[in-house]
Parts: structure tokens; C-alpha cells; sequence
């Protein structure tokens, strides 16, 4: 029982830090179509650059995260 919940609150931990992944790469990747291109904010172009690498990054992540979870639940034993 202990173990049930304890892996419950993993697994909402994990989901969590996966979703405010997804949030923070989905926001960046709107304001880019929403600007049209990074020319117009000239100033922030490397500091737009590297927070589309990382929001690219996270995207991956969430779905190694989610491969790594379905395999750890739903797996036979």
C-alpha cells in the first residue's frame, strides 16, 4: 500500500515536471509564429534561440519520460 502511493506521487511528480516542460516549449514555440520571425525582436534573438533549444529538449524529454512511465505500468512481468 505504502509503495502504491509512494510511486503515485513519483509518477505525479514526474508529470508534472513534464507538462511544465511542454508549457514552457509550447509558449516559446507561439511567440515565435506569433512574431513571424526573430527579426523583429533583434535584441533577443540568441536568448529566443537557446530557449527554443531547450523548450526542443524538453518536448524530447516528455517523451522519454512518458515511454519510461508506460514501460514501468504497464509492463508484464
Amino acid at each position: 500500500m505504502v509503495v502504491k502511493k509512494l510511486k503515485f506521487i513519483i509518477y505525479s511528480i514526474e508529470l508534472g515536471i513534464i507538462f511544465a516542460a511542454l508549457y514552457s516549449s509550447f509558449d516559446i514555440i507561439l511567440k515565435i509564429f506569433l512574431y513571424g520571425s526573430l527579426t523583429l525582436i533583434e535584441h533577443n534573438k540568441l536568448i529566443l534561440i537557446i530557449e527554443l533549444i531547450l523548450s526542443l529538449l524538453g518536448i524530447i524529454l516528455f517523451f522519454f519520460l512518458m515511454i519510461d512511465i508506460w514501460r514501468k505500468e504497464f509492463a508484464t512481468p
